[in-house]
């Protein structure tokens, strides 16, 4: 669920890939699952009850993300303990990281394989990413979908989901994940299919509708529309609106620099060998001939897809290539049941 749009994808497990049931991108009433009003809960719980029990689907076990800027995630190297003394060194580890009281968090760990970078010059040492999420935020969630009457599967960061869902592909070990939401992008590393580095920008499609509506004097709503047919290609509009929305672009790009520098300056000879574009703001004309000439590394939309036996879909492939940058998180969570 972002602010404004939920997005679902049911698949059934087979011999081979999982099958494509149903997708599906809706619109979600104007109220914060982060509210504290019980009426806006009221108005979100019955939208989710008629949207999950209608016919799109068939099954009533959903697995739900977490936005990325509503959890605490730090990837950190320790000792190579384990049992209760690798408990106590995560214990420690979190309460130097996290704001919060560590009373106050679900606290989950993953120690992660080692890199090729890392078997040489880490030694005596491994690394674990640590997920922290409020207790009271994981309470908030699983009250509203239990109230609506589904199972729960599973809770977990977008992060993660976008990982399983991009994996890298070829002879490129090393991949970035840019997710452009609404509010804010996400950033993520994904090195042999594991998350090795995350970051959020709270820069989204938000600001760049704010950059054209301010920049030609526009209102959102056709700023929105702007966007969405010239971008940042130069060539669209005499490059009005390009010029418009980089500097805002810039800054997610900017982190994107920033993240990449901080990860090959740790991991010796690895190198980010592809960028891949995710979410909404993926679908901006000229968006990866810009990352590409502006990062120096080739950008291409996610394709989720690729994991999922697309049968009676095939037909309209074309349509879900297009969309499919918009559906990384939500294909990514249903192969987490899979």
């Amino acid at each position: 669920m972002g602010s404004s749009k939920v997005k679902a994808v049911e698949i059934t497990e087979q011999v081979g890939l999982p099958k494509l049931v149903s997708y599906d991108i809706s619109n979600i009433p104007p109220v914060s699952l982060y509210s504290e009003s019980p009426a806006d809960m009221a108005e979100l719980s019955h939208f989710l009850k008629d949207y999950l029990f209608s016919p799109k689907f068939t099954t009533t076990n959903v697995v739900v993300s977490i936005p990325e800027s509503r959890v605490f995630t730090k990837i950190v190297e320790i000792p190579d303990l384990s049992g209760k003394e690798l408990s106590e060194s995560i214990k420690w580890e979190a309460q130097q990281y996290f704001p919060d009281s560590i009373d106050d968090l679900s606290i989950h760990y993953q120690t992660l394989p080692r890199s090729e970078a890392d078997k040489d010059t880490i030694k005596n040492k491994k690394e674990v990413l640590l997920v922290a999420v409020s207790k009271s935020m994981i309470a908030k969630y699983a009250d509203l979908f239990e109230q609506i009457g589904v199972n729960i599967c599973g809770m977990e960061p977008e992060s993660m989901s976008v990982c399983r869902a991009v994996q890298n592909v070829g002879n490129v070990p090393v991949s970035l994940a840019i997710n452009i939401g609404s509010d804010s992008s996400d950033i993520v590393i994904i090195e042999n299919d594991v998350i090795r580095f995350t970051r959020t920008v709270s820069t989204g499609t938000s600001a760049l509708f704010r950059a054209i509506s301010q920049g030609i004097d526009l209102d959102e709503k056709k700023a929105e529309s702007y966007l969405a047919s010239y971008g940042l290609d130069p060539s669209k509009l005499e490059g009005k609106i390009a010029k418009a929305v980089s500097p805002v672009f810039d800054i997610v790009l900017s982190e994107v620099k920033r993240s990449i520098a901080f990860f090959e300056s740790r991991k010796g000879g690895e190198k980010v060998g592809r960028i891949v574009l995710c979410g909404g703001g993926a679908i901006i004309p000229g968006s990866l001939s810009y990352i590409t000439e502006q990062i120096g590394i080739e950008a291409e939309m996610a394709n989720p897809w690729r994991h999922l036996d697309m049968g009676n879909f095939l037909p309209k492939k074309d349509d879900l290539d297009i969309l499919g940058p918009l559906f990384v998180t939500a294909v990514g969570l249903a192969l987490k049941s899979a």
